[in-house]
């Protein structure tokens, strides 16, 4: 047909909008008709049937609309009557609308669940209204997702073009997190999702533990600790399954039992018995967790009896009335040594003397001090030392008491002053007299002496502190080694002599001294070398100083411009100091040298600085006018150092030449003073350009006229006809001379000459002119090179008389100190021998005087015993036994009385302390009960007879008056 169609609706349409077409009708030759009433009809098939509104125009057009929901292509039948339209059918694309919020979907995994390892995914669907997918991007998604403890995690989201949009996250924390997807801020389907975080794989190094087993364990005790499993970010695991090991290594080596318990944690155990510090290691899958390895300290478990030791000369030998002990290590079951106080340790010493309990002092270390006061009568004792009540290994011990002087084996002295003393300050020790078991004694009076051997002699002064222990204090002055003998009562301590280093005191200015050529003279621009100069430090008595750090410091003052020069001064460490400058003028300075401010010796000094080496580029052109007369000084040349200052000697290699089409050398005269004449060959005449060579480089003087000296025709003639053979030197000779000299000698020549013999004359007075001139030059310089080669003799001469001055007086003192330490070594040697001598005479008195004492004591208890045995004799039979009790207490009382008096007399003697009232308690101990008594009454007369007599006779038979003492009482 004619008829056609036309519009979007026929091609494109969005869901839930309306599609729109007209239909214009035409004839059969193609005439659109004008007028309605034609029958059009339109169909929409595809995804859904879709009726489709026609309306008649009247006009001969028909307005069609229709409304699609789903999308997908559709074909649209458009029909006058029966019989389709031009084109017709035609295709459709219903396309989907923007993106709706609550028919969009979200799928995939990361909705649900995730874990810390890897990161969660999801896949956005955007819908429209009608639920169609949405086929573009662009959608303003949001996803936020949130955990425990706030976490907030950041989700990417990527927008696939085509509708649909990638997430993904990754959580650190786990537990219940919320996914929040919203489309342009309006929750999508089932917003918000609800998410199971769980933990990742475990990380060793994440990973903890915890538990006094990874800390202190008891030896012997099961070490306890527990494993908590963490991945990567920390988070508690819940599963177990994984490979736990650990192993405890030290002073021995456990392996640990690893319990699992299947919810991430891991129970370790282990029974160590050796106790010390261990370190544990703990792994998981074969690598260290956090804080492996642990410092785990295996303590001792409670200490038991047969285990524990004792330590000391108090457990075989002890001293009458003076201190003695042994130390305790107590030790478990396992043989560790306690760490921890607190057990009861006690003890007995009992022997000749009796019984008396120990001190006991708990140092709260497992160690404890068991001490005790020797008994004041010697012999064999048995120590017995317990712990919780029962005896320690090796009690009891057998102690042999004796009684001894202080003994400088033994003694000890100690103090800086036996190590190292400052010059001038005090050197102090102290000396500590024991005895020979190692106690000190509680005064003093003991010859203690010391003298010191080296660069001089020592005498250190010694004062009795009353209490064992002595002060010496001395204070030298020399620097050096020294070897200190300290003696008691005559007898060498073990570690003297002692070695002592005296050390040189801070440095002083006015004694230290400086030597080198930079104090006296210096070159400009010589660094390193000419001004260069070494100090000596040395301290207020000449020690030189060995150390550095003083404050030198150094300042010249003055040459020609009065400049202020700082010296550089380098410490060498050792008490030597490398002291440098640098001078730019030349001229007289002033080196002035001070330490903490006080001159350096002969400070300040006086240094001439000389200019420096010629620099040809300095050279100056004195007087020169660019015009001057041949044979006659053209100009002079000042010579300079780099720095510009005039030098003062000669000696440079100076050559000038004049060029024009010839080169022409002119005489360049050395005036000894750095300065040089020039003077023009008398042949020049005319403009020369001019050279100067300064030591090897040359220098453009400019240009010059040169002025022919004047020698008239007649002068010339004169000279030729005079001088046939030899005009030329004799013209030369006449232009160099001076304008009075020339004047003189063309005088004698139109005068005086007659012949060549006078010219001869002239010539020869001449030379011996000119040859006296010069030798009187160079004995100018050469007496004034020898001059100052002996002043520099005579300077250093000087510095080596001061310093060999200085090393003889050192040396004098040297020899004067050893000499003064030989004779006090020798007065210490006799006074030794004399306090040895005193101190075992005064020992074998008062040992005398203990026999003596010993034996009275002996004869007045003998005496008291037989005493009481005749008055129980004498007694009536119905009285005997009350007659023996009241003997024997009689006998006591007199026996515990003198006892008294006696021990107190040997306390007194040898120990210098009160006695413990020994006798007295002994005496206590042996008196009867009322039981004692009651039996006693009832015995018969024979028996106490029989008694007394064996009484008697046990006391005569005694050798050792200590056994015999301690027998009578214990019958009595």
């Amino acid at each position: 047909g004619t008829t056609v169609a036309e519009g979007e609706g026929l091609t494109r349409v969005v869901a839930g909008e309306t599609g729109e077409f007209k239909v214009t009708t035409k004839d059969a030759n193609g005439n659109v008709l004008e007028k309605g009433g034609n029958n059009i009809t339109a169909a929409l098939s595809g995804a859904e049937d879709i009726t489709v509104d026609v309306k008649d125009n009247d006009n001969g057009t028909y307005d069609a609309s229709y409304v699609p929901k789903k999308v997908g292509e559709y074909t649209l039948n458009v029909k006058l009557d029966k019989d389709g339209i031009k084109d017709s059918p035609f295709t459709v694309n219903v396309v989907p609308a923007g993106p709706n919020a609550a028919n969009t979907e979200a799928s995939g995994d990361g909705i649900s669940t995730a874990n810390t390892d890897e990161p969660a995914t999801f896949k956005i669907q955007t819908k429209d209204a009608f639920g169609n997918n949405c086929d573009a991007g662009g959608a303003p998604i949001t996803v936020n997702v949130s955990g425990p403890n706030d976490e907030k995690v950041k989700a990417n989201v990527k927008d696939n073009g085509d509708g649909t949009y990638d997430v993904d996250y990754q959580p650190k924390g786990t537990g219940d997190f919320v996914v929040d997807v919203k489309l342009d801020g309006d929750d999508i389907k089932e917003n918000p999702f609800s998410v199971k975080v769980a933990p990742g794989k475990v990380v060793a190094g994440n990973s903890v533990a915890s538990g006094d087993g990874l800390k202190e364990v008891v030896a012997g005790e099961t070490g306890k600790f527990q494993v908590q499993t963490k991945d990567s970010n920390s988070n508690l695991c819940d599963f177990g399954g994984n490979s736990v090991t650990g192993v405890v290594k030290g002073p021995a080596e456990y392996t640990v039992d690893v319990k699992d318990n299947s919810n991430g944690t891991y129970d370790g155990s282990y029974v160590p018995t050796v106790a010390g510090k261990y370190k544990a290691t703990v792994q998981v899958d074969g690598d260290a967790i956090s804080g492996s390895p642990f410092g785990v300290t295996v303590v001792p478990a409670q200490a038991v009896a047969r285990e524990t030791l004792a330590s000391g000369k108090g457990l075989e030998n002890a001293v009458a009335g003076v201190k003695a002990g042994a130390v305790i290590q107590a030790r478990d079951e396992f043989q560790n040594e306690s760490i921890h106080g607190g057990d009861t340790v006690s003890g007995t010493i009992s022997g000749p003397s009796g019984e008396q309990q120990v001190e006991v002092k708990d140092y709260d270390n497992g160690k404890y001090r068991v001490q005790y006061t020797g008994p004041q009568q010697q012999g064999d004792y048995k120590l017995s030392i317990k712990l919780n009540g029962d005896d320690i290994q090796g009690s009891p011990f057998a102690v042999a008491v004796a009684t001894a002087p202080g003994s400088a084996a033994n003694s000890s002295a100690e103090g800086d002053g036996l190590k190292r003393v400052v010059a001038g300050e005090t050197g102090e020790f102290v000396v500590t007299v024991r005895d020979e078991f190692n106690n000190q004694l509680p005064s003093g009076g003991n010859a203690v002496r010391a003298v010191g051997k080296g660069p001089r002699a020592l005498k250190p002064t010694i004062a009795d502190e009353k209490d064992g222990s002595y002060k010496g204090s001395y204070v030298p002055t020399a620097a050096g080694d020294y070897k200190l003998r300290i003696t008691i009562d005559g007898d060498a301590l073990d570690a003297s002599p002692f070695s002592v280093q005296v050390v040189p005191a801070k440095a002083n200015g006015g004694k230290s001294l400086a030597s080198g050529r930079g104090l006296s003279k210096a070159t400009v621009a010589t660094p390193g070398k000419e001004g260069e100069f070494v100090v000596e430090t040395r301290d207020e008595f000449g020690n030189k100083c060995v150390e550095g750090g003083a404050p030198l410091k150094g300042v010249l003052t003055g040459g020609d411009k009065n400049e202020t020069i700082d010296v550089e001064v380098k410490d060498n460490g050792d008490g030597t100091y490398a002291c440098a400058y640098d001078i730019e003028t030349r001229g007289d300075y002033q080196l002035e040298l001070t330490i903490d401010g006080e001159s350096v010796h002969k400070s300040p000094y006086t240094v001439k600085a000389r200019p420096g080496a010629t620099d040809p580029t300095k050279t100056e052109i004195i007087g020169s006018s660019h015009t001057a007369a041949a044979g006659q000084k053209a100009f002079k040349l000042q010579l300079k150092d780099v720095k510009g200052n005039p030098r003062d000697k000669g000696g440079d290699d100076v050559k000038v030449r004049f060029e024009k089409k010839a080169e022409q050398t002119a005489v360049a005269a050395d005036s000894g003073d750095g300065t040089f004449d020039v003077v023009p060959p008398p042949e020049l005449e005319g403009d020369y350009k001019v050279y100067v060579t300064v030591d090897g480089h040359e220098i453009e003087a400019g240009d010059y006229s040169i002025d022919k000296t004047g020698l008239d025709d007649e002068t010339e003639q004169l000279i030729q006809k005079k001088f046939p053979g030899s005009a030329a030197p004799f013209k030369r000779l006449l232009l160099r001379a001076t304008p009075e000299e020339r004047a003189e000698l063309i005088a004698e020549l139109k005068t005086g000459l007659k012949d060549d013999s006078e010219l001869d004359d002239i010539r020869q007075k001449e030379e011996a002119e000119r040859k006296a001139k010069a030798e009187a030059k160079a004995k100018a310089e050469a007496d004034a090179k020898a001059a100052k080669k002996a002043a520099k003799e005579a300077a250093a001469k000087a510095e080596a008389d001061e310093r060999a001055a200085l090393a003889a007086e050192e040396q004098a003192a040297l020899e004067k100190g050893e000499q003064e330490a030989q004779e006090l070594e020798a007065e210490l040697e006799k006074q030794a021998a004399d306090d040895k001598a005193k101190r075992e005479a005064e020992l074998k008195a008062a040992a005398d005087a203990r026999a003596k004492e010993l034996a009275d004591y002996e004869a007045k208890l003998t005496a008291a015993q037989d005493a009481a045995a005749t008055a129980e004799a004498e007694q009536e039979p119905k009285e005997e036994e009350e007659v023996k009790e009241e003997a024997k207490e009689e006998a006591k009382e007199e026996v515990k009385e003198e006892a008294k008096e006696e021990v107190k007399e040997e306390a007194k003697e040898e120990t210098k302390e009160e006695p413990k009232e020994e006798a007295k308690e002994e005496a206590k101990d042996e008196r009867p009960t009322k039981g004692d008594a009651g039996e006693e009454k009832s015995k018969k007369k024979d028996t106490i007879k029989k008694k007394t007599s064996s009484r008697k006779s046990k006391s005569t038979k005694a050798d050792d008056p200590a056994t015999t003492s301690t027998k009578a009482k214990s019958s009595g």
